[in-house]
């Protein structure tokens, strides 16, 4: 009897627990710790495949000086890289020192840049530079780590990545893609935070370009990589289309021939970001037809053959943040989506307040 007392006390425990999601929040709280080669034996020799290194991205500060970050994913990043070594694996983390963080430190406070989410307390630019989170850095790329050309490459949401030394894990540069086509009267303001392998193992991107007058047609030019994307002569074009709205695309979709680009019923307004956090920039598309090109899969070749558009019904919004897998058969083209039914950048899912809210997230 005691002991199945004691089993349906720790069942009980534990359900609770999965119930109030405890330690949930440490996502959302500063990991400020660095170390290099923290290491620890286990009882078990590695195969050879596995000998290598696994790093990782994440939120690292959530605030600095008197400042903190709202948007979820605005906070500094930080890096953190696994080494497994026959029966050994060592723990290397660290905080990354973009532009960014290092303008933050030198000012003791969040420095300027693009955040989705305005801080607390927010910050202004100064009368005689509106434009000053524009014309900043905007370097803090985390989302992923990926290597090319025998260098780790950091990514977020836009055209700017950043170098990482694989051994220290220090920031050492940061790049702009597709800055070249300034030179033909367009600008390059979007790309995916994931890229994707491409059939013959490089990587594949894109770049969301714009003309400088900040109209609404947007060319897309997704390209696969032979070495750091920041050599025009490393990037080799797959295709080249038009979207009749800025999209936001996070992460798209490789199969063996194709390319799936999702444009959500949104508009990615890049005038908005000038003098506005970027949230405001995400402006909702009124979808009144089941053809609207602005609520479709974008099937693109990989051959470069002209792309197909497939709208989705107007009763149905494709609001999505990540593809997850995609593939061909018989039928077509497969791809797996996390979906919502709502706008994702519309309400509390994409603040911190609205994650450490049980209720709301759930």
């Amino acid at each position: 009897m005691a002991i199945l007392r004691t089993s349906l006390t720790l069942f009980f425990i534990l359900r609770g627990h999965l119930a109030e999601d405890v330690g949930y929040e440490l996502l959302f709280t500063s990991a400020p710790e660095e170390f290099t080669d923290h290491c620890s034996e286990v009882p078990l020799t590695f195969p050879s495949w596995a000998n290598g290194d696994f790093i990782i991205s994440s939120v690292g500060l959530m605030e600095y000086g008197d400042r903190k970050f709202v948007g979820v994913l605005d906070a500094f990043g930080k890096l953190h890289k696994f080494s497994l070594r026959d029966n050994k694996v060592c723990a290397t983390f660290r905080v990354m020192r973009t532009k960014f963080f290092n303008n933050s430190e030198k000012e003791k406070t969040i420095a300027p840049g693009m955040l989705f989410y305005e801080t607390e307390p927010p910050r202004k630019c100064p009368f005689y530079n509106p434009f000053c989170n524009a014309m900043a850095p905007n370097d803090n790329s985390f989302v992923v780590t990926y290597n090319v050309g025998g260098e780790i490459i950091s990514t977020t949401d836009s055209q700017i990545q950043v170098t990482v030394d694989p051994t220290s894990l220090n920031v050492t540069s940061n790049f702009m893609i597709g800055k070249e086509s300034m030179r033909k009267g367009q600008i390059a303001f979007l790309g995916a935070a994931h890229p994707v392998s491409h059939p013959n193992g490089e990587f594949v991107n894109f770049i969301g370009s714009g003309s400088i007058t900040m109209s609404d047609k947007t060319t897309i030019s997704p390209f696969r990589m032979s070495g750091v994307p920041s050599d025009p002569g490393n990037r080799h074009e797959l295709n080249k289309f038009v979207m009749e709205t800025p999209p936001y695309m996070h992460s798209f979709a490789i199969s063996d021939h194709h390319l799936v680009f999702p444009h959500m019923p949104i508009k990615f307004t890049m005038g908005s970001v000038l003098k506005k956090e970027m949230a405001d920039a995400m402006t909702d598309i009124d979808i009144k037809s089941d053809n609207d090109p602005n609520n479709a899969f974008y099937i693109v070749p990989l051959n470069g053959s002209q792309p197909m558009i497939r709208p989705m019904p107007a009763s149905h919004k494709l609001y999505y943040i990540h593809t997850l897998n995609s593939y061909e058969n018989s039928t077509g083209v497969v791809v797996d989506l996390t979906t919502v039914d709502v706008n994702p950048f519309s309400g509390t899912l994409d603040r911190v307040d609205g994650q450490l809210n049980k209720t709301a997230r759930d």
